[in-house]
């Protein structure tokens, strides 16, 4: 317990508990004797006495440089993906700001040219520009979180919702000789 990752050791536990399984492997955390940290391949027998586990035998191999080489290409591929992404995420991002332009350039036309604005057309204007800056800002939200190289936050999706977009983008970084056709089922 004393040489694994506390969270590592959550895991480990909990997967000792629940197997069926005579033998896996699971990788975690390690303490150096010298301190740091290394990453550890565990292969684990586990025997049973009674149906709980009683004996775990095990070897621990160090893939801290594979390790360090999975993350380093997950993140190259990420940046990878940003800069294919960056096209359509730039023209939708340009249409976001057209919107908000365009429509403070007609309330300062009709600022400048009429006697009386009706609450109703400034509250529309309004919500215009507020809907098309709250999507700027959840489309730079994404953006960041596709390039941080922190593990991502995982919550629930509606998937028919971001596969629409994910359309959307690919619509608009693709040539557009290539066709995209979904089958959705919601």
């Amino acid at each position: 317990k004393d040489l694994i990752d506390s969270q590592d050791y959550k895991t480990l536990k909990k997967k000792i508990s629940v197997t069926t399984e005579k033998s896996f492997f699971i990788k975690h955390k390690v303490f150096r004797k010298g301190g740091g940290i290394i990453y550890g391949e565990n292969s684990m027998n586990v025997f049973h006495e009674h149906g709980a586990p009683a004996v775990l035998r095990g070897s621990i191999r160090d893939v801290s440089e594979k390790q360090a080489f999975e993350e380093q290409l997950m993140q190259s591929q990420k940046m990878e993906t940003i800069g294919i992404l960056a096209g359509g995420l730039a023209h939708d991002f340009n249409n976001v700001l057209g919107g908000i332009v365009s429509t403070v350039s007609v309330l300062k036309y009709d600022f400048e040219n009429r006697d009386q604005i009706r609450y109703s057309e400034l509250s529309s204007y309004i919500e215009i520009i507020e809907r098309s800056g709250e999507r700027a800002v959840d489309m730079v939200k994404q953006l960041l979180t596709l390039s941080r190289k922190r593990d991502t936050e995982f919550v629930n999706a509606d998937l028919v919702r971001t596969v629409l977009n994910v359309k959307k983008i690919c619509e608009n970084t693709l040539d557009k000789s290539v066709i995209i056709s979904l089958g959705l089922v919601p």
